[in-house]
């Protein structure tokens, strides 16, 4: 059964609207819809193990997973925490970079978030800006950048690390724009 059809169900257990159900509740619900035996056991196993008499629906969404924090198993803690390896951006482009990773910046998809980071910097500080991913903070490779403007940075503690630069534009040297 879908998260929404047992919330759909919860519902229409829940007679009484006071967001418990009891077990005379699913007994009720089960006879009344033809349902088996077996129906109010799977939910008295699922939704209260200690067989109290009831469950709370803050405790049915913890059960079917839709309350973030899982008691049983709180999960990996996602770290936004911005280290610098390497900077030689002006100070305007600098905090730039550190206003869009405290807002902007999504843990759960880096590499999304660093393409939003180059477009936002293409915004600000004109085009052309690129990144690459680093592996060794004290190893950061040369790139062409204009002025040796260069960030090498983590905005997650660490997992994982960037370089970002403006790159130089590249011409042709002709006479004229049609060669650029």
């Amino acid at each position: 059964m879908a998260v929404r059809g047992f919330i759909t169900a919860f519902r229409n257990i829940d007679t009484d609207h006071d967001d418990v159900i009891s077990h005379e509740d699913l007994r009720n619900y089960a006879r009344d819809n033809n349902m088996p035996e077996a129906f109010v056991n799977r939910w008295i196993t699922l939704f209260d193990p200690e067989k109290t008499g009831s469950f709370t629906y803050e405790h049915f969404c913890e059960v079917i997973g839709l309350n973030k924090k899982n008691p049983q198993s709180p999960g990996p803690i996602a770290i936004k925490e911005l280290l610098d390896y390497k900077c030689t951006l002006t100070q305007k482009q600098k905090m730039d970079v550190s206003k869009f990773i405290d807002t902007e910046y999504k843990v759960e998809d880096s590499g999304g978030s660093i393409q939003q980071l180059l477009l936002y910097m293409d915004k600000q500080h004109g085009p052309r800006w690129r990144s690459r991913v680093i592996l060794d903070e004290h190893n950061i490779p040369a790139v062409d950048a204009v002025d040796k403007q260069v960030y090498a940075f983590s905005p997650d503690g660490g997992q994982h690390k960037y370089l970002i630069w403006k790159q130089k534009e590249k011409r042709s040297g002709g006479c004229c724009a049609c060669f650029v």
